[in-house]
């Protein structure tokens, strides 16, 4: 009975990578082309670092894409991981990117109101002191 389970449970774990490794790289593709998808909409090819990333990411993709068609599932799952990570790469340098130009503009807000509270006579910051 013992020995029973172990093979019928030996047998699940034989299969079931067999069936998750068909499912896996569509998934990947899908991920992939979602973070080049986003890294484009965030304005990845205005950033020379992130540009160079998504030229890597759709070239692989590319690649992987050509590879599976061919048939070399292992090639291709390793040409996908090469791609998942230039475009997250991407990605999150064109987010980074972008919180730059956020934080940059904040700051120029608040040196702005900075300026119009002195020049119109109300100090930048009141303390116990001046009361």
């Amino acid at each position: 009975m013992f020995h029973s389970r172990i093979l019928v449970a030996s047998s699940v774990l034989v299969l079931v990578p067999a069936c998750a490794s068909t499912v896996l790289p569509q998934q990947q593709l899908m991920d992939t082309q979602g973070a080049i998808t986003s890294a484009e909409e965030l304005k990845g090819d205005e950033n020379p670092d992130a540009k160079l990333h998504l030229q890597f990411a759709r070239e692989q993709l590319a690649a992987a894409k050509e590879m599976m068609a061919n048939g070399d599932e292992e090639e291709a799952e390793r040409m996908l991981d090469r791609a998942t990570a230039d475009a997250e790469l991407a990605l999150t340098l064109a987010r980074t990117e972008q919180l730059r130009a956020e934080s940059r503009e904040a700051r120029t807000e608040v040196n702005e109101l900075r300026t119009e509270g002195v020049e119109a006579g109300t100090p930048a910051t009141t303390t116990a002191s001046s009361k």
